[in-house]
């Protein structure tokens, strides 16, 4: 577990069905491997706009995901999200501006989330290149605003499994976006 961790590329794919996202998981005989993972695109907003009181993180077989703070407002994602929005209404959006959304963002960080979890990181992550897809479609009207979103630092919770008897946030410091255009 280490308190500080610099990953030189991720890659965030948010689809109308899925969040996907890869990176290496480091070296072996035959190179570099490649790790990737999903989770539903699909952002359960809660009434609790306080993430210290907020369910952070949940790992039993029910709940599988993070509740991340956008704009004030608490949203939960993860892989179970679809379960939570069952209960609670989830809402599920596909329009022109996606990209300006709490929903896109708070997907967004879930993504972080999850890589972080993976990496067993305890207090901060650097990511010196970021891929990020955009459909073509929204290319020319949203490019700008999808790197000033992703661009800079973000604040996630901290894996419940790595904090201890204590709730803090990981910083992410992304420093590079690379945006792809989807077909």
């Amino acid at each position: 577990m280490s308190s500080h961790i610099v990953l030189d590329s991720i890659g965030i794919d948010q689809g109308f069905f899925a969040t996907k996202f890869t990176y290496s998981k480091g070296m072996d005989r035959s190179g570099s491997v490649i790790f990737a993972d999903s989770f539903p695109s699909w952002a359960v907003r809660s009434s609790n706009s306080d993430v210290d009181s907020a369910p952070m993180q949940h790992s039993d077989r029910e709940h599988d995901g993070v509740t991340v703070l956008v704009d004030g407002a608490s949203y939960f994602v993860g892989k179970t999200a679809l379960l939570a929005s069952s209960s609670t209404g989830g809402l599920r959006i596909a329009y022109d501006h996606y990209v300006d959304s709490p929903d896109y963002k708070a997907l967004f960080l879930g993504a972080l989330f999850y890589i972080s979890k993976h990496h067993k990181v305890s207090g901060s992550l650097t990511i010196e290149r970021l891929g990020l897809g955009l459909p073509v479609n929204s290319l020319f009207q949203s490019k700008d605003k999808l790197m000033h979103m992703a661009l800079g630092t973000h604040e996630v919770p901290c894996p419940r499994i790595y904090q201890g008897a204590s709730r803090f946030l990981l910083k992410k410091f992304l420093s590079s976006v690379n945006l792809r255009v989807q077909p």
